[in-house]
């Protein structure tokens, strides 16, 4: 006799036995009874697993190649994912692309220095008419420009070498940067760049954002002054109070300038300073902390 019709007759024989079993209850326990003895567990056993599989393939974040998950690729300067990050990029260079200056105005963080001009406010940018400002070169320079991996540092982001900057205030992502200056007042940077320069305090402090002074940013220790070298042999050196202290080479590339450094420390890294002449007068910019620095070029 099989199992199965040994277990079946096992329980009517015990509600036969019991006054309070009723034809339901036996159809019922029967039921229950082949149920458990028939059911295909090597089945279930298999579902299990296929779905515990499932589950841990999916929960595997993409790794890159040192091993970094992809969407930290600009972990070091902020906290945002990396499609985070590109989409803003991607909205910048929509803006330009559709002249769309008020929606442009709503991703600045302000105060904002452009071409000389100072905004306190988004107010203040609106009521400018950027057609007439920006250049047709330079909004195509934008709107050819890649929106994905992305150069960044400790210092924020870059679009299209340097000529617009984002970065992350407090939680949110905004531009702090936008480098156009007219065409009319750029030299070309070897022709002017080599040479000794010092920080311009005054111009620094009237063009800071996050900061309200100098010291603010660089403690006591700015009063150790600063110094900026250029030299023709594409060697450089900068240091600004006790703070900042590199040195290394620069090339020149479609009017940027990219600074290879190293510091005290050993730290490598690499960087985007940029050459102006701002009412007949040179500067230097360079960034430290989301802040412009201006350095303005000593006599010799």
């Amino acid at each position: 006799m099989k199992l199965k019709n040994i277990s079946v007759l096992t329980v009517v024989m015990i509600c036969v036995g019991l006054t309070s079993c009723s034809k339901e209850d036996v159809k019922y326990e029967e039921v229950i009874e082949l149920e458990q003895v028939t059911q295909p567990i090597e089945t279930v056993i298999t579902e299990e697993v296929y779905m515990e599989t499932e589950q841990t393939v999916m929960d595997v974040p993409i790794e890159t190649e040192d091993g970094e998950s992809d969407q930290d690729y600009y972990a070091v300067c902020t906290t945002k994912s990396k499609d985070e990050v590109e989409n803003f990029a991607e909205q910048i260079i929509n803006c330009f692309e559709l002249k769309d200056w008020k929606t442009l105005s709503a991703k600045i963080h302000y105060p904002i220095t452009i071409n000389e001009k100072y905004y306190a406010s988004k107010e203040a940018f609106i009521e400018t008419d950027w057609s007439n400002v920006f250049t047709q070169e330079f909004i195509e320079r934008v709107v050819n420009s890649e929106s994905t991996n992305l150069f960044c540092s400790w210092r924020g982001i870059s679009v299209e070498n340097g000529s617009l900057w984002f970065g992350q205030i407090e939680d949110e992502l905004l531009v702090e940067a936008i480098n156009f200056h007219d065409e009319a007042q750029i030299e070309e940077p070897s022709e002017g760049m080599v040479g000794h320069w010092t920080l311009d305090y005054e111009k620094t402090t009237n063009n800071l954002k996050k900061y309200s002074s100098m010291q603010e940013l660089f403690g006591t220790g700015v009063q150790a002054g600063s110094s900026l070298d250029i030299r023709e042999d594409n060697q450089f050196s900068m240091g600004i109070a006790i703070a900042v202290g590199i040195s290394g080479t620069y090339e020149v590339e479609d009017d940027v300038i990219k600074i290879y450094y190293s510091d005290e420390r050993g730290n490598e890294g690499e960087d985007i300073i940029s050459y102006v002449v701002m009412d007949e007068q040179q500067y230097i910019v360079s960034y430290y902390d989301g802040e412009e620095m201006y350095w303005k070029k000593l006599v010799d």
